[in-house]
């Protein structure tokens, strides 16, 4: 096969990942337990890096996963991930590779994803099956992985195997995993299972054709699946919400130190309104309590716990049962 110049004997995952440049199909990436790049399409390949594993290990020590992006100055952006939890980013042509693992769990990497629109956002998913760990099975970086969130929310606890971004808005993301596929239309603080009909197995890959807005899953021995995205990533993540609740834009907005969030409700019940951070970090519980039906209003103030939250965009979340609706506002100090 097309495989010239990668040595033999290298170490490979029975996957073995290979990624195409975005901008130019004859530059490929192939991953053994370091990295190969060819730039003639698959003809000649010539490693950009050593050992990105942490060595044979009792592990099978391989890259698992690459994605491949473009930055401002056309400099190629790559990062890799590998079956016994590393993360590493390079840029072309020198590809001085930066280990970004950081605090990750150490567990396998089972996808990496740079958000087509901005590379400096990336995206992993984890399994823990053979290591029997569990919780927080997807965490994303708005920096080239200097800092790592865990963006899991209410995802159910079980293996997650790819992830895909939008291109067109990079709140949205797709991930499938050991339940399925589910999707977020606000950076990962609420996920919900996209659409019906996949098989009892699970999803091991995901591709998103962007002209045509279909999302295409491969599943563990039960086929391929699509679904159609038109509209979807334009609405707000509360299709199935009722009508009659409404959740309004705070104000002021922008505020400091002071800000007024009203919401309508239908039917007396529990409300709950929660903080996050523009990263999706919850930054913590702003009311718990029970309302009767009507319109209500809470002042939330910089005192107390958030008196040193700093400048920025944040986000207010209102749960009240199945109702869920998420806004921005602006902190300028």
């Amino acid at each position: 096969g097309a495989l010239y110049g990668i040595d033999y004997s290298d170490r490979r995952n029975w996957s073995t990942p290979v990624a195409m440049d975005p901008l130019d199909p004859k530059v490929l990436y192939y991953g053994t337990y370091k990295l190969y790049r060819t730039e003639d399409g698959a003809e000649n390949w010539t490693a950009v890096s050593g050992d990105l594993t942490r060595g044979q290990n009792g592990r099978m020590g391989t890259i698992t996963c690459i994605s491949a992006n473009r930055l401002a100055n056309n400099s190629q952006i790559v990062y890799v991930g590998t079956d016994d939890g590393k993360m590493w980013v390079g840029i072309s042509p020198e590809f001085n590779w930066v280990d970004i693992t950081g605090d990750l769990p150490l567990r396998y990497i089972t996808d990496v994803c740079s958000d087509p629109g901005n590379p400096d956002y990336v995206y992993v998913t984890l399994s823990g099956f053979n290591r029997d760990l569990s919780n927080a099975h997807i965490f994303k970086s708005t920096n080239r992985g200097s800092n790592w969130n865990d963006i899991s929310g209410n995802l159910p606890d079980v293996p997650l195997n790819s992830v895909i971004a939008d291109p067109d808005d990079n709140d949205v993301l797709f991930v499938g995993g050991d339940a399925g596929v589910f999707y977020t239309t606000n950076s990962g603080i609420d996920w919900q299972v996209l659409g019906s009909g996949l098989p009892n197995s699970p999803v091991f890959d995901l591709n998103y054709h962007q002209p045509t807005k279909r999302l295409i899953a491969a599943t563990h021995g039960r086929s391929l699946f699509e679904i159609d995205l038109s509209g979807l990533t334009n609405i707000s993540p509360n299709e199935s919400k009722l009508i009659s609740f409404q959740l309004k834009q705070n104000f002021p907005n922008p505020f400091n130190p002071e800000t007024v969030i009203s919401w309508k409700q239908p039917v007396t019940g529990n409300i709950i309104l929660t903080l996050y951070n523009s990263n999706g970090e919850k930054k913590g519980d702003l009311l718990n309590k029970n309302f009767e039906a009507g319109e209500h209003s809470f002042t939330f103030n910089l005192t107390g716990r958030f008196s040193s939250l700093p400048s920025g965009v944040y986000i207010y979340r209102l749960q009240a049962d199945k109702y869920i609706e998420s806004k921005k506002m602006l902190l300028l100090k």
